[in-house]
């Protein structure tokens, strides 16, 4: 395997790290943290649990824009990756191509 395709496959590699850990920042969001809010709101009555649960709710909504935003990094990791491979590959076949005159 040439150095453009390590390149690529590095890069590959880091962007599906940056999805898993999107993924687990995801399901930590919508099902921990809102099932702990849930049972929170059900089981404590007072002001203090209703500033709290918004709390908790503000925090959720900001791990998930996290999530959303690491995505959205991986994606763009992924973009750029194949552009420069595509890019490198390109110029291998000009090089290659290329005659000198003397």
């Amino acid at each position: 395997m040439g150095r453009i395709e390590m390149n690529l496959a590095i890069a590959n590699r880091q962007a599906e790290q940056l999805e898993q850990l999107s993924a687990t920042l995801r399901r930590l969001s919508q099902q921990n943290l809102n099932s702990s809010i849930q049972d929170i709101k059900r089981n404590w009555e007072s002001e203090s649990a209703n500033r709290f649960c918004f709390k908790g709710t503000c925090l959720s909504n900001s791990i998930l824009a996290s999530a959303n935003q690491l995505k959205r990094i991986a994606d763009n990791i992924r973009t750029v990756a194949r552009n420069t491979y595509n890019a490198e590959k390109r110029a291998e076949e000009i090089a290659r191509a290329r005659t000198y005159r003397n």
